[in-house]
């Protein structure tokens, strides 16, 4: 069955390569923490009001 048929509009996808996986391992652990927080803030600021908050009270634990 093609999966894309049953997909709803909207969101989106991404995937990475072995490669990509084992570059990442490569690094060292400081560049892939500094790595993922920059994500999360660029993550945060594109975010609406409505997904901050979804996602403080997860961070709470309160959902």
């Amino acid at each position: 069955m093609d999966k894309k048929k049953n997909k709803k509009p909207g969101g989106y996808s991404y995937s990475v390569t072995m490669a990509d996986i084992k570059k990442f391992r490569a690094m060292p652990v400081e560049l892939r923490l500094q790595w993922l927080e920059e994500a999360n803030r660029f993550l945060y600021f594109a975010m609406d009001e409505n997904a901050k908050k979804i996602r403080e009270k997860l961070r709470k634990g309160e959902i």
